[in-house]
């Protein structure tokens, strides 16, 4: 699952792939990888504070928008504007100094009940498609169109 999800991340020129692990596949789209995100402490070697990330666990895959440790008054004012764009984003409203989540899309799950592997792959691709399709292009949308302080 984790060496197919590379690849799917791999084939897509607008997609710049970031530190991944055994559990964590992590990425940007270029159009996002911008300055001002560039603030991150203690986490991957690209010191990105916003990453899309592909959570692995034993029952399931969930694709999600990472924001880790790093600059404060920048987080707060991402976490603030994820707020305001509820439509897009689905964020606690609580504001965690290190960890926050800014989008959650299930990609599979059930990889423990005996799921056919070549299920399990159709299954990736099919929702990796509709979130290229459908969920990218409003998330870019929105991050373009917020000025962001240089």
């Amino acid at each position: 699952v984790r060496e197919r999800l590379k690849e799917l991340v791999e084939a897509d020129g607008a997609l710049i792939l970031d530190d991944c692990t055994k559990a964590y596949v992590r990425f940007i789209p270029r159009v996002l990888d911008l300055p001002y995100f560039n603030c991150a402490s203690d986490w991957t070697s690209s010191n990105r504070l916003l990453l899309f990330e592909f959570q692995i666990r034993d029952k399931s895959v969930v694709l999600i928008i990472q924001m880790g440790p790093g600059a404060p008054d920048r987080r707060k004012l991402i976490h603030e504007f994820a707020l305001a764009n509820k439509t897009v984003f689905q964020v606690e409203t609580k504001f965690y100094e290190q960890w926050q989540s800014l989008f959650r899309k299930p990609i599979v799950e059930g990889l423990d009940s005996g799921i056919d592997k070549e299920q399990i792959i159709q299954t990736i691709e099919s929702n990796w498609r509709d979130f290229l399709e459908n969920d990218l292009p409003r998330i870019e949308q929105a991050f373009l169109a917020h000025h962001w302080p240089q």
